[in-house]
């Protein structure tokens, strides 16, 4: 059975050899997952702004993460603040959340939507609370609608 195992990096090695040895398959993108419960209650991230201050963020309170010459950043109504974890990082980390990835370099609370804008060429544009717009791209946009209901 092909499984995706979402776990922190440090017993990712360890418990993938487990689960091979149990007969099972680790695919990113097999339909059932294995999910380490930690690793999913996780309430906050850490971010950085441009003089080094850490602030500690609930996701709750983030309306997209950003990735931008191989930074990522995290956006706030108050704040554009950096993080140490990459996007496809985030995204897994965010997978049980409100979070969804629309494009290569975002990652959306679908919760901070203010209004979708159909687009041409399957596309859709989001306008965040924040007034900010991001689209939603091909490659992302059937997953997407039905992560929403659409």
């Amino acid at each position: 059975m092909d499984i995706q195992l979402i776990c922190d990096e440090s017993i990712r090695e360890s418990l993938q050899k487990k689960l091979i040895d149990k007969g099972f398959n680790i695919n990113e993108k097999a339909a059932f997952v294995f999910y380490e419960k930690n690793y999913a209650e996780k309430k906050y991230i850490f971010a950085r702004d441009s003089e080094y201050n850490i602030s500690m963020l609930k996701f709750e309170n983030i309306i997209y993460f950003e990735s931008d010459d191989k930074r990522t950043f995290v956006v706030t109504e108050e704040a554009k603040l950096e993080v140490k974890e990459k996007l496809y990082e985030l995204e897994k980390q965010l997978l049980l959340k409100n979070f969804y990835r629309i494009n290569k370099s975002h990652i959306i609370n679908i919760l901070k939507i203010n209004k979708i804008i159909p687009w041409i060429g399957s596309k859709l544009v989001l306008e965040m609370n924040n007034g900010e717009k991001l689209s939603v791209t091909r490659t992302y946009y059937d997953n997407f609608k039905k992560r929403i209901g659409l």
